[in-house]
């Protein structure tokens, strides 16, 4: 492609554009281009479609961003990204962009990790995969994917596929992993990774013998807020560590919502206590030796608060729920001073600015964090891990560390 600076579209080619051969592979890729923008483009209309051919005089002039486009400018991005997922369409050996496809519908894929996809270089989303063909082509028109899968199978058998995201419910994560893995795919699962430690120990597995890579989408890690937040405790800034206090509460009070199916893996515990958890191991650098938890059930873990104890004499307490506003918090208390991580610190949405406290007696430190996206800083760590062979930022163990903890917690919470 770095060859031909022009896309010519149809049966005119400027006189030396190529040997009748070559020219059937420029008239196979830009056929192929010209339905990828259509596509990106939402033109579902045959009349539209047509007026769109006809201001660009489709198969008379060249379509190349120096001319036609050029005239269109909103347009060129759409074409740039209908030439390279081309590209890659047609060239299913390349080892420098990382290929995906996302198995299911689910709204966190739609409004955090689909930006985030088209932020990262070399990175592109080539088919979606919903229970539903209708379903799944719904989803592909609105977002501009060019292939739409009636089942997750379908998915699993696209060849251009490297690398598989699944944001569904938690209690099908365990199955469609291990059917990536078999199926030689990477997968980026959402979190918690799995029911429980046992299935994720099984899925960790199954990647390790194939040499694939799997990931927990735990992307709060990656927030510049909690990164400068974790470099404070680990440069000394609070003196020793002696507590962390983390909460993270949301409403999802409708019956139908997955966080409240029991048969799904719905919960307070799973879905957002993991993070607190989380929290809670990453900045004291240790895994708890007590554990202690009370919640209140209804099919599900609707709240639960629960107390933790690492070795180091450090202490945890934190609290979640699925039946209130929202909030999401954390500060982590030493012998020498405190950092107060605000609002919305485990869930940052990207294009949000934080601000981060840190008072040491009387002493008040207040920096401004700029937006982030820590949905792209997640996948580009995928890629580099992908391309590398090297451990992600955070790596798998590290979510089965948790499951465990979760484990004990659902234990005790579930037994009373």
């Amino acid at each position: 492609m770095a060859d031909e600076p022009e896309i010519f579209v149809g049966r005119c080619f400027p006189q030396g554009a190529g040997t009748d051969g070559n020219r059937q592979v420029i008239r196979q890729r830009n056929w192929l281009i010209l339905q990828k923008v259509l596509l990106i483009l939402h033109i579902d209309s045959l009349l539209l479609r047509y007026k769109l051919c006809k201001t660009l005089n489709i198969g008379r002039n060249c379509l190349c961003p120096e001319q036609r486009w050029a005239k269109n400018g909103q347009h060129r991005e759409y074409v740039d990204q209908a030439r390279r997922e081309v590209e890659n369409m047609m060239h299913p050996g390349n080892t420098t962009v990382l290929r995906w496809g996302i198995m299911g519908t689910a709204k966190i894929a739609a409004n955090a990790y689909l930006p985030a996809f088209r932020q990262c270089e070399g990175q592109d989303v080539l088919a979606v995969a919903s229970r539903t063909r209708e379903r799944a082509t719904a989803f592909a028109r609105e977002h501009g994917i060019a292939q739409a899968y009636g089942s997750y199978e379908a998915l699993l058998e696209d060849p251009r596929i490297d690398a598989v995201y699944i944001p569904l419910p938690v209690a099908l994560h365990h199955e469609w992993a291990i059917r990536c893995a078999q199926a030689g795919k990477h997968a980026l699962v959402e979190k918690p990774l799995a029911l429980n430690a046992e299935q994720a120990e099984a899925m960790i597995e199954a990647f390790r013998q194939r040499g694939l890579l799997l990931a927990e989408g735990m992307m709060y890690r990656y927030h510049p807020l909690n990164r400068r937040a974790y470099e404070w405790v680990r440069e000394g800034m609070v003196g020793d560590v002696r507590h962390v206090r983390a909460s993270f509460w949301a409403a999802a009070k409708d019956a139908k919502n997955i966080r409240m199916r029991p048969e799904l893996g719905g919960g307070a515990l799973l879905d957002l206590g993991c993070y607190c958890v989380s929290v809670m191991r990453w900045l004291t650098g240790a895994e708890p030796v007590d554990i202690q938890g009370v919640g209140v059930v209804k099919d599900v873990d609707v709240s639960v608060s629960g107390c933790l104890r690492f070795p180091g004499g450090q202490t945890g307490e934190f609290s979640c729920g699925l039946l209130s506003q929202f909030s999401c918090c954390y500060e982590i208390i030493g012998t020498e001073g405190r950092v107060s991580v605000p609002w919305g610190a485990m869930c940052a949405w990207p294009g949000t600015s934080f601000s981060l406290e840190l008072r040491q007696g009387e002493n008040q430190e207040t920096i401004s964090v700029p937006p982030a996206n820590h949905y792209q800083l997640l996948l580009e760590d995928f890629k580099r891990a992908w391309q590398t062979g090297e451990s992600m930022l955070i790596d798998v163990e590290d979510a089965l560390q948790n499951m465990h903890v979760l484990d004990r917690l659902r234990g005790i919470v579930y037994a009373n």
